[in-house]
């Protein structure tokens, strides 16, 4: 909180006089980055395109934001069971709020559409988030060429998986 109240050029008292304990100061930052998420990625999936341009818009979009941006959602992953009660469903309804539910709705859509086949919506949207964090390690910097190729690769494997050939049986050779 020294440090903190340091940076902004306030007293430590003042801050406090804000934000009550260091949680509450943590829950408000997070809240506020995950709105701003919110509304980008609601943005970005408003069009009436297909589910998986739609996907693509909204993966666009995240591996758009600089790289501290992106690594607070995995940081509110790691740290949503170090709190308890009240801050910790405010910080995990947060965090739904501005990803997960809006993939979900996005997938709703294209089960609706035929676009992809019946499942769990809100499975199938963990699953996507998934995939754009595995994208997102410095190891997928190595592999892919730019942003177009990791979403393409992320879209890819989510709407057909791993494998384009399915082995035949070796009675049917």
């Amino acid at each position: 909180m020294d440090q903190i109240a340091g940076s902004a050029k306030v007293t430590k008292g003042a801050l406090y006089h804000h934000f009550p304990s260091k949680e509450a100061l943590y829950l408000r930052l997070m809240q506020d980055d995950l709105n701003s998420k919110k509304q980008c990625f609601e943005k970005a999936v408003t069009k009436s395109d297909s589910c998986r341009e739609r996907l693509y818009q909204l993966t666009y979009e995240f591996f758009c934001l600089p790289r501290p941006k992106q690594e607070l959602i995995r940081l509110i992953r790691r740290d949503n069971n170090i709190f308890n009660g009240d801050v910790r469903s405010l910080l995990i309804q947060s965090y739904q709020e501005s990803l997960p539910q809006i993939i979900e709705q996005v997938i709703k859509d294209g089960i609706e559409n035929g676009e992809l086949k019946e499942g769990d919506p809100r499975l199938l949207s963990w699953f996507y988030v998934s995939l754009i964090e595995c994208t997102l390690r410095p190891y997928s910097d190595q592999i892919f060429e730019d942003i177009n190729s990791k979403i393409e690769h992320t879209l890819d494997f989510f709407f057909t998986g791993a494998c384009t050939k399915t082995k035949r049986n070796e009675h049917e050779l």
